[in-house]
């Protein structure tokens, strides 16, 4: 594998998993996205903010040198009540801001060195942890969406045989 074949693995991979989350959450209601089952868990609206902290700081920040501007735990802790439309925008803005700083994004680089977190990780780590990471949450979204609106949801990829 070419290390360019890593970037494009993530750029599709994180464009096809902003466009799960989009389609998720635009079948659901404001109320929905806002909904979590307990104090401890994440809504949707949460799960959004926490993508796109994790995309701007790591791939907005360590990879195209953007000020780092993330305050992680209120993610976690907003409970403003959010519409679909706001969270589309944030989720799209964040998949388009690390689509286009991986498309700029020289190979080479992806030996180099950086710290996050106390830890020292290269470029390529924090690429593949960007698209890994999205994705995780991404099921989040689409698990609530399907708790939400069971047989309603529907699919987004191949529909069962029935």
């Amino acid at each position: 594998m070419e290390p360019q074949d890593l970037i494009r693995m993530a750029r599709n991979t994180l464009r096809t998993q902003g466009e799960k989350a989009r389609k998720s959450i635009l079948m659901l209601s404001d109320e929905d996205v806002n909904w979590r089952p307990n104090d401890d868990s994440n809504a949707i609206a949460n799960l959004v903010l926490h993508i796109a902290g994790h995309l701007h700081q790591r791939v907005g920040s360590l990879i195209g040198g953007a000020p780092d501007r993330r305050d992680r735990d209120a993610e976690f802790e907003d409970r403003r009540p959010r519409t679909r439309e706001e969270l589309v925008q944030i989720l799209d803005d964040a998949v388009s801001e690390a689509d286009r700083v991986l498309a700029e994004m020289d190979p080479a680089q992806l030996d180099r060195q950086v710290e996050v977190r106390g830890r020292t990780q290269t470029l390529a780590d924090i690429v593949f942890f960007a698209a890994t990471h999205t994705s995780e949450h991404v099921g989040q979204i689409i698990y609530i969406a399907k708790l939400k609106l069971g047989a309603g949801f529907g699919t987004l990829s191949t529909p069962r045989r029935r």
